[in-house]
């Protein structure tokens, strides 16, 4: 296929200045350049573009050219011609372009380069193919419809041409003529000759002008206006007997066209009539003959048999008619009729036209039957007791020697119940009135016979009919059964079954309950208020206990608002569904005001409940209902305490709200943690160095908001006033900052003028900075040796809860007796501890 090209105009401007084509060129002068060049966007099959330019010195234009599939180009060496104005492109399937270069021999200023784009197409679109003709034949003067599949093109299809002649790719009829881009044609207004055979042609263009190759071998059709040949060489084969022709043959017709659709055949009188049978679709058969004429043929009439030809445009024929006939002379069979009402038992009786006759019969499944060996007697009378069916009693009469036509007669047996009836759907599975049932229908039962009766019965059991008596409801499939007499709370159950034309019936089918309602609801118990309002738009959410309907059963309940009890001047009646809570919103309710909710329940019958209301309630603000302190306990620095404050309904919180906390040292605060969103809110206060409190603490009421907000979802502020818990076992840094510990219970061993070694713990349980220890002898019983009386403590910064451990070196002086001493810890800022050394030796 070659390049696909493109169905838009590429246009590029490209200013080169070229440094090799001249010696000594200006700088460009503004606006010097190719004129009367542009892109074209219309796909041709050769190409011719002009030019000039418009120098503004008065010189002469020379121009360079190039032509080529690329958008830019760069001159090198091309020289520049004086009288080049123009240029061709004879062929290509591409996009082509003109390049061109101006140089003014006046001002020697050379311009950029110019380049345009064109559409180069010298390949045909494709032929058509496929489609087909919509019919062989035409009966007017427009052919039939005619489709087929589209051409490609590199640049597109612009029309189809198309054409109708006598032969394949022939004008001779319709010349060549545009039809667009559809895929369909219709050649109208046609002078056809009939018998002539004509074939459309199809071919397509592009916007080049290219022309495909002719599409014409999709199909024909040819021109019809006349009715097919005759049939001809009609014979009759056969006695006609009562019920029965003789047999009509014929030689086949013919059609030039649009061909034979069938052959039609009728019964008559007169010649070509068909006031006995009309003209009956045979088919495309040829011979026919008619059984089971009713009324029977009659003794002493001339009768013809006639055929005419139809074809495919219903043209048809004259009617042709066969010699007559007439029923032969002979004894007749009389009394017997065809019975097609189907039943049980069939009884048949007969006689004949010219008594004394005798008789043979034969009873089957056949419409046709031809005695042969049966023996002739008295019998008059016959029956068939089972079978389903058609089945035919065949009679022949005989008196002095003359034998009747057979008579063949039919009758219908039905010894086959009809299906059940399908699932019964009852309309309601209750009824508001004692004297009929709800609705119902069922699906129908299925007889070969058809079901001419339905019975429908009401029973208090299933299956029963002691409500109702099997009563006739005729061939619809759904009843309403009236005349009852319900009791309310009593199951009753409806009863169907079908009946044929022979008396069949078939087995029932049985519906679900129904009952009969008088009643409402049971009363509704259990109706509480679980919440609180939250907001002036929201109700408490109220529950309830589902109340029961004894027949038809709950559809709904009901929920009203009214500042007074039972009202519903706030929200009249409601359908709140079959929930068993409800929290009614899209209120607009005041703060402070009783309201009271009222709630009731409808059955499917349409009974109402009696009314139950609730408390008054109101919408208030949120309150704490709780307060909770940390444990009791002496906290020390860094030490966490946790307030909880619990309110009525969930709050959000905004800034730094906090409590405010008395101690023996002054205020300190417990301020906001965590909770927004929830009921609980959690406060801490977190001890110093500088907090005591020795008597327990005391929380202060109410809650400060800080410059933040604590209100609940609809933005009602909270009550800030609490009932404080105890905390008189809640105290601040009771025990001293720091304490002091050794490693001996009593100042027990060592001997004297030996080194004695002792380990002294000091623990920072606060915020000391330092530790300072000290030892003391009350009496001249021990020296010290290293260390005393201070410790390497001294000066040490110690982080909280850390500890300094110091060996101190002694040495008793005396051998025997007690010996005094004392240890004491100092951290530097009014806060000691001290442990006494006391020994005996």
């Amino acid at each position: 296929m070659g390049k696909i090209l493109l169905p838009h105009i590429i246009l590029s401007l490209t200013l080169l200045v070229s440094c090799g084509a001249r010696d000594l060129i200006s700088t460009a002068v503004q606006g010097f350049a190719v004129t009367t060049l542009t892109d074209d966007a219309v796909p041709t099959q050769s190409k011719t573009w002009n030019w000039s330019c418009n120098s503004v010195s008065g010189g002469n234009c020379h121009y360079r050219y190039a032509i080529n599939t690329s958008s830019t180009h760069t001159f090198t060496v091309e020289p520049y011609v004086l009288a080049s104005t123009t240029a061709n492109q004879p062929n290509g399937d591409d996009i082509y372009y003109l390049h061109v270069q101006v140089w003014d021999d006046l001002s020697l200023n050379e311009s950029g380069v110019t380049s345009v784009s064109a559409i180069l197409d010298n390949t045909a679109p494709t032929d058509p193919t496929g489609g087909a003709v919509a019919l062989a034949y035409t009966g007017t003067t427009s052919s039939p419809n005619i489709t087929w599949t589209a051409s490609t093109d590199l640049n597109g299809v612009d029309h189809y041409e198309t054409a109708l002649g006598t032969s394949p790719g022939a004008s001779d009829v319709v010349a060549w003529a545009t039809n667009g881009a559809v895929l369909t044609e219709q050649f109208t207004g046609v002078a056809f000759s009939e018998g002539v055979t004509y074939y459309p042609s199809i071919r397509a263009h592009d916007v080049a002008t290219n022309v495909s190759g002719v599409h014409s071998n999709f199909g024909s059709f040819c021109y019809d206006v006349s009715a097919p040949t005759l049939p001809s060489n009609l014979i009759l084969t056969g006695t006609a007997f009562l019920t029965n022709s003789p047999q009509l043959s014929w030689d086949a017709s013919t059609d030039a066209c649009s061909g034979l659709l069938r052959y039609e055949v009728s019964l008559s009188t007169t010649i070509g009539g068909s006031n006995i049978i009309t003209w009956t679709n045979v088919g495309t058969a040829l011979n026919h003959q008619f059984i089971t004429i009713t009324p029977w043929l009659q003794q002493g009439v001339t009768y013809y048999m006639n055929v005419r030809a139809r074809d495919n445009l219903n043209l048809v024929t004259t009617a042709v008619t066969s010699s007559s006939f007439m029923l032969p002379d002979a004894v007749n069979v009389t009394g017997l009729v065809a019975d097609l009402v189907p039943t049980k038992v069939k009884n048949w009786t007969w006689s004949c036209d010219s008594l004394p006759c005798t008789y043979r019969y034969v009873i089957n499944t056949s419409a046709a039957f031809t005695f042969t060996n049966q023996a002739f007697g008295a019998t008059t009378n016959a029956s068939q007791a089972t079978g389903n069916g058609n089945y035919y009693i065949h009679v022949q009469a005989q008196n002095a020697g003359n034998v009747s036509p057979t008579v063949h007669i039919q009758a219908r047996l039905d010894n086959t119940n009809p299906t059940t009836p399908g699932v019964i759907a009852l309309g309601a599975t209750y009824t508001t009135n004692n004297t009929q049932s709800p609705s119902f229908t069922w699906g129908a039962s299925t007889d070969a016979n058809g079901v001419t009766d339905y019975q429908i019965g009401i029973g208090t059991t299933v299956g029963g009919t002691q409500t109702l008596a099997w009563t006739s409801d005729g061939a619809d499939t759904s009843a309403t059964a009236t005349g009852l007499t319900l009791v309310e709370g009593q199951n009753y159950y409806a009863t169907v079954r079908a009946s044929d034309q022979a008396t069949n019936t078939s087995t029932a089918r049985n519906s679900s309950a129904f009952c009969y309602d008088n009643s409402a609801p049971n009363n509704i118990s259990g109706f509480t208020i679980s919440s609180a309002s939250v907001s002036t738009a929201t109700s408490p959410t109220h529950t309830w206990s589902a109340t029961t309907d004894a027949c038809s059963g709950l559809n709904h309940y009901e929920m009203a608002i009214g500042t007074s009890a039972g009202g519903t001047d706030v929200v009249a009646w409601t359908n709140i569904g079959t929930v068993t809570s409800r929290q009614m919103s899209g209120l607009s309710l005041s703060l402070g005001t009783d309201y009271y909710t009222s709630l009731r329940a409808h059955d499917n019958a349409g009974f109402i409940s009696n009314v139950v209301t609730s408390s008054a309630w109101q919408v208030t603000e949120p309150t704490i209902t709780n307060m909770s302190a940390p444990a009791n306990g002496d906290y020390i620095l860094g030490n966490n305490l946790n307030f909880t404050a619990t309110f009525s309904v969930a709050v959000n919180v905004t800034g730094s709200p906090r409590i405010p906390i008395t101690l023996d040292s002054g205020t300190v605060y417990a301020t906001y943690l965590s909770g927004s969103g929830s009921t609980n809110l959690i406060f801490r206060y977190t001890a110093t160095a500088l907090d005591s409190d020795s008597d327990g603490i005391v929380m202060v009421s109410p809650l400060e908001l800080n410059g933040g907000t604590i209100r609940n979802a609809a933005l009602i502020n909270a009550i800030l006033t609490y009932s404080a818990p105890s905390t008189s076992g809640i105290t601040v840094n009771l025990t001293p900052v720091i304490t002091l510990s050794w490693d001996e219970t009593a100042w027990d061993y060592g001997s004297p003028g030996v080194d004695v070694t002792k380990t002294f713990t000091l623990t920072n349980n606060g915020n000391a900075t330092s530790g300072v220890l000290t030892i003391n002898a009350t009496n001249a019983d021990f020296k010290f040796v290293v260390d005393g009386p201070s410790d390497n403590c001294s000066g040490t910064t110690l982080a909280p809860l850390a500890n300094c451990t110091v060996g101190i070196t002694y040495q008793w002086i005396l051998p025997s007796g007690t010996d005094i001493g004392s240890a004491t810890a100092d951290d530097g800022g009014g806060n000691t501890d001290s442990i006494n050394l006391q020994g005996t030796r």
